[in-house]
């Protein structure tokens, strides 16, 4: 890994988990990775040269001390729900961003499938 950290990478991390496929109901520029149950886990963006970010769930707890970390914040419209938003742009910020990752796979995979919603 260099000082720059490519969205390539962590999707690479969380599309390892058994299941785990890669939709993009946001566009082109979010990608989400669902678990086999059709639950998203990470959903991954590129903010800018050099840097990712990911936003992963946790539970309440995990999320309180997650965000004492000065890269995590809480996640855009899912914060309610103990998600958290992990900035990488470096190494060590890597590392930390694939154990949240692995953490949120664990507590949505065994998961009832997402309801299906209706069209129309």
């Amino acid at each position: 890994m260099q000082d720059m950290v490519d969205i390539d990478a962590l999707k690479d991390v969380a599309l390892r988990y058994e299941g785990a496929w890669e939709d993009y109901p946001f566009g082109p520029d979010d990608c989400v990775i669902k678990a086999a149950n059709g639950r998203m886990f990470a959903l991954l963006s590129q903010p800018g040269p050099g840097r990712a970010a990911v936003t992963v769930k946790s539970t309440p707890d995990e999320a309180e001390e997650a965000l004492m970390l000065p890269f995590i914040r809480p996640a855009p419209y899912l914060a309610r729900h103990a998600w958290v938003a992990v900035d990488v742009a470096n190494e060590a910020e890597f590392d930390i961003a694939c154990a949240y990752i692995r953490r949120s796979y664990e507590l949505v995979a065994p998961l009832k499938p997402a309801r299906a919603r209706k069209r129309g």
